[in-house]
């Protein structure tokens, strides 16, 4: 070490702070008792409850795939047939109750955004961005019902009287088209708002008509022309559906942003492709169910979990709501705000973008979905059968896996089977285990996958063959692992000779200021820490620095990956040697100094093993080595011997020869009577040997005696001073 070092350590250091004891290698236990644990997995024809229940779902059927990416309305007549509009290319198909599907009419329109079915039980279409109304007969013969002079109509309804209600866009308008009338029909203003675009449309239990707009979120109730009231503000941007209880209850679902309309706006410019593409993206950021009391009061009645958008709302006759939300095709059942559940996933993810109760069934209802485009019939009586896969547990690192304990209610007829598989890839592939035999419900369940980082767990429910009503309701997954014992890990090693050591200190203060160790270990022998050892936190017992020749110290950093407690020894040879001397053992200290004092001078190196063995049992305990680069040990400094000395009047001349046993010659130099020294350099010219030899000159000497002290010193800063006296005349 070229320069002393004077600091004391008594603070902290960040490195031995990591060092603490925070796990070590025990039995972790993993619990999935709540919606938020159980969410994460993958749902096939299984629900789950709001209070983390799992159950069989109502079965989900894939009836037909369309090419267009987006399904905007449905409408079903009175034989059940039922009518999809769709976009890009803006047609509608018809699916028959024998599972018949067909192409109905395809009107050069970019999107078909409404449908509705007259007393007459005939199909009308409104279109968009062109903004006409077609009439089509039982056997899908057009007819341009009205052409309104809109750019966007966005929904459409018929009143109790036969009346046809648009809701329009970009000037927020609400039409109406008055009962036989001639074709095409003439559309009158029936309620004009400040809004850009009237979103939604419905009838409450008095026949009065509703609408909710965008970029607002208000709804309004209108009783007659130009006659209108703002019922509920929602705050949101917008009011995307409406449904209605029987005994007068109005519940809605809003965007928070990114309304499937915005892109309309107030500029009559807008074009249809930027509303539909706007529509086809990612959910906003949060969507809310908000009930509507009779007398005005509202609250928020229910969000979907982590915020996804509700695309789709209907009330069943049994009293609850369902809400298709995305971008994972979830169908969420609601009874209140408090009891609710996650009833069924498509597998095919998307928006679940229409819910159509049957008519003919109230045990049954339609769900069409955009991005991609399918109709799927989902019938409330329960699927045969039902699969959820667990989301994928990281232990960290490799582990054991022990038991699962389930607890569940089976009714009798009803199955539970258990399995499992694990790989060390954070998604399940090819690398993974095969899935293991399946196991039956019982308390414990053995985990038979081999050791690995991830594991994953499936649960296969069979409805209960006598009654078909019966599912298994599965409480509580929990199963148990623990992770191999790794071996500590060093990530430095460094030694400090030339006379500087660390000692314990029962002081806790100190007038030094602090030193950190990661500054020895970054090799920074000068540095200082500040008083306060700010961020490096506080050790139990204060260090300082012990400097005396022959001292030497080791510093090293090491962690272990379980969070282990340490401990370590350090050990010490000869380069030449072939045994190891033991300096200390089973020490928690990241340091150690020693005194080199009598040791025979030469290259050494020092040895720690670090042993994680107080965190385990000697079975299981796992050690590290590091070695370090040799290094010099030399306490004797050079032997320096005058070669020539000669004097002549005021001149005088000194060859002197400097020898050392282990270490190069580093530095030299002289004092004439007590002045400033001056630097030697060899004769030749280079510090790079054990011996060397040195040539004074000294001219212009005054008459009398004078006094030469010369200074040499080697690289392990052992230095010899060789005094000369001689007389000048």
């Amino acid at each position: 070490m070229s320069r002393a070092f004077t600091s004391v350590v008594w603070g902290v250091l960040a490195l031995w702070a990591s060092l603490a004891a925070t796990r070590a290698v025990v039995t972790q236990k993993v619990t999935d008792d709540t919606f938020a644990a159980f969410r994460g997995g993958d749902f096939e024809n299984v629900s789950l409850a709001s209070d983390g229940r799992l159950e069989l779902a109502p079965a989900l059927t894939n009836l037909a795939s369309v090419a267009d990416p987006i399904i905007w309305a449905a409408v079903q007549d009175r034989k059940g047939d039922i009518f999809f509009g769709t976009g890009n290319q803006g047609k509608i198909y018809k699916l028959t109750p024998r599972g018949e599907w067909t192409t109905f009419f395809a009107p050069n329109e970019v999107m078909v955004h409404a449908l509705a079915i007259d007393r007459q039980g005939r199909l009308y279409a409104a279109t968009s961005p062109n903004g006409r109304v077609y009439r089509l007969d039982a056997d899908g013969h057009a007819e341009v019902f009205c052409n309104p002079g809109q750019t966007y109509l966005w929904a459409m309804v018929f009143g109790a009287d036969g009346s046809l209600y648009l809701a329009t866009g970009d000037h927020g308008k609400i039409l109406r088209v008055p009962p036989g009338g001639p074709t095409p029909a003439r559309a009158e203003v029936y309620f004009e708002t400040p809004e850009a675009n009237v979103t939604a449309l419905a009838l409450d239990a008095q026949g009065r008509l509703l609408a909710g707009t965008s970029p607002h979120g208000y709804l309004y109730r209108i009783d007659k022309t130009n006659h209108g009231f703002v019922l509920f503000n929602s705050g949101r941007k917008e009011i995307n559906n409406i449904a209605v209880a029987d005994h007068g209850v109005i519940y809605v679902s809003t965007f928070a942003g990114n309304p499937k309309m915005s892109a309309a706006g107030s500029d009559s410019s807008s074009t249809a492709s930027n509303v539909v593409m706007t529509a086809g993206g990612g959910g906003p950021s949060s969507s809310a169910i908000y009930r509507v009391d009779t007398n005005g009061f509202y609250e928020r009645f229910w969000s979907a979990p982590e915020g996804e958008a509700i695309y789709s709302l209907v009330r069943l006759p049994d009293g609850r709501l369902l809400a298709g939300t995305g971008d994972t095709g979830r169908i969420y059942s609601i009874a209140d705000a408090r009891h609710w559940k996650l009833l069924q996933t498509t597998r095919a993810g998307a928006q679940v973008a229409v819910l159509l109760p049957d008519n003919s069934d109230p045990k049954r209802c339609f769900a069409a979905t955009s991005h991609p485009a399918k109709i799927y019939r989902l019938d409330f009586a329960l699927a045969e059968r039902g699969i959820y896969t667990s989301k994928v547990f990281d232990a960290r690192q490799e582990s054991l896996w022990g038991r699962l304990h389930p607890e569940a209610d089976v009714p009798d007829g009803a199955q539970l089977e258990f399995s499992t598989r694990s790989g060390n890839t954070d998604q399940p592939e090819k690398t993974w285990s095969d899935w293991s035999a399946p196991e039956p419900l019982r308390a414990e369940i053995p985990v038979t996958s081999p050791p690995a980082r991830y594991l994953q767990y499936r649960v296969e429910f069979q409805r209960g063959r006598g009654s078909p009503g019966a599912t298994a309701s599965l409480r509580r997954v929990q199963f148990y692992y623990q992770n191999e014992n790794a071996a500590p890990v060093f990530t430095r090693l460094r030694v400090i000779t030339q006379g500087f050591g660390i000692v314990k200190m029962p002081v806790p203060q100190l007038e030094s200021p602090p030193v950190n160790l990661n500054q020895l270990l970054d090799g920074d022998a000068s540095a200082q820490s500040p008083a306060s050892g700010a961020g490096s936190g506080t050790l139990p017992t204060p260090l300082r620095e012990k400097k005396s020749p022959g001292y030497c110290t080791v510093v090293w950093q090491a962690n272990d990956p379980n969070g282990d407690r340490l401990v370590y020894s350090v050990a010490l040879r000869a380069k030449a040697d072939k045994h190891w001397t033991t300096l200390v053992d089973k020490t928690e200290d990241t340091f150690y100094s020693f005194d080199t004092t009598g040791f025979h001078e030469g290259r050494y190196c020092v040895r720690v093993t670090a042993s994680d063995l107080p965190s385990n049992t000697p079975a299981t305990a796992r050690t590290n080595v590091i070695v370090s680069e040799p290094f010099l040990i030399d306490n004797t400094p050079p032997v320096l011997t005058v070669q020539t000395q000669s004097v002549e009047k005021n001149r005088a001349r000194m060859v002197v020869d400097a020898a050392d046993g282990a270490s190069v010659i580093e530095s030299a130099g002289y004092s004439l009577d007590g002045r400033d020294e001056v630097a030697l350099r060899p004769d030749d010219l280079i510090f790079d040997s054990t011996r060397e030899t040195f040539t004074i000159e000294l001219a212009d000497l005054s008459p009398g005696s004078h006094s030469l002290l010369v200074r040499v010193t080697d690289e392990a800063q052992n230095t010899a001073v060789l005094k000369l006296n001689f007389e000048t005349k």
